[in-house]
């Protein structure tokens, strides 16, 4: 009998847990291993047998909760099946001999959670993978930036409501206050837009324009010719010109953990039931990289 020397099941998990909670917005917290029993309530007649012995045992492996406490969004690391969620459904990506039956597991625990309104994302290696060695930034902070960002908007707007904040105010004027508050949210809670405010003076003085074109995996005309979800989807970023000799080519691909909710339209600013847009995470990453990069090449041409 001895002591563990981590409470988490892998160094694996504890880099996701990390890769997770090293940048979450003030208020917010990461709690780890809990029980499912602990966020979602069942009452023995709903479930069979198998099902409530596995409901009893099993365990979620990250629950994050809002400024009040409340489970909001609820993550899973795939280690073994370096799968993904497709919105509501699990995508098992390498066989795992080890738990023929972790695709049924991990679909059980989503459909559970979405049963009660919390969403779960399964995550794997691809989205707690560093980019860029000096930033400590993965995709996976951008999508928490994103659902966040989407979870005050909603709250946000409800409380204007409640208050009737658009009396006497013209529709463009309603526009701009929710263009405006969007911003805000994005920039507030994305720790790649955070860095790329503080990019902006840096990168106004290049005179350099960009351009930014949405990509999918398979390519839309695909997707609805052949009644197919995107796998992926992604960002194009072309920055050039100015004090750039050379142009600024950035792609970013981020798995769709929007599922079929995409419905084969790449629109950023469509907000999924899980308040995760991938599109809208690979547009964040992509403008941060490719603005930061066009930066750092004219640094160097300078010294």
């Amino acid at each position: 009998m001895k002591k563990a020397k981590l409470i988490f099941a892998s160094g694996s998990e504890l880099k996701a847990f990390e890769a997770i909670d090293r940048h979450l917005p003030p208020g917010w917290r990461l709690y780890t291993n809990i029980p499912l029993s602990r966020i979602v309530e069942i009452d023995r007649a709903e479930l069979t047998e198998k099902k409530w012995n596995f409901y009893l045992k099993t365990s979620v492996d990250f629950v994050l909760t809002d400024y009040a406490h409340e489970p909001v969004l609820a993550i899973e690391f795939d280690g073994l099946g370096q799968g993904y969620s497709a919105g509501k459904s699990y995508v098992l990506k390498s066989q795992v001999e080890t738990d023929p039956y972790r695709e049924l597991k991990l679909n059980f625990k989503i459909d559970t959670c979405y049963s009660v309104g919390l969403p779960l994302i399964v995550i794997s290696f691809e989205e707690i993978e560093s980019i860029g060695s000096d930033d400590l930034l993965s995709v996976i902070n951008s999508m928490i930036g994103v659902h966040v960002a989407a979870y005050e908007y909603k709250e946000t707007i409800e409380a204007w409501d409640r208050e009737n904040r658009g009396a006497g105010k013209s529709f463009e004027e309603m526009l701009w206050e929710d263009s405006y508050l969007r911003t805000e949210l994005e920039i507030k809670n994305d720790p790649f837009l955070a860095k790329l405010v503080d990019l902006e003076s840096e990168f106004s003085d290049l005179g350099a324009s960009w351009s930014m074109k949405s990509v999918s995996r398979p390519d839309v005309m695909t997707a609805l010719r052949e009644k197919k979800t995107f796998e992926a989807v992604g960002c194009r970023w072309v920055v050039k010109g100015g004090k750039l000799t050379v142009p600024v080519m950035i792609t970013v691909w981020v798995r769709n953990f929007a599922g079929s909710e995409m419905n084969y339209s790449l629109d950023s600013a469509f907000i999924p039931s899980h308040g995760i847009n991938p599109l809208k995470v690979a547009e964040n990453i992509g403008w941060f990289l490719s603005h930061k990069k066009a930066v750092e090449i004219v640094r160097r041409s300078q010294t």
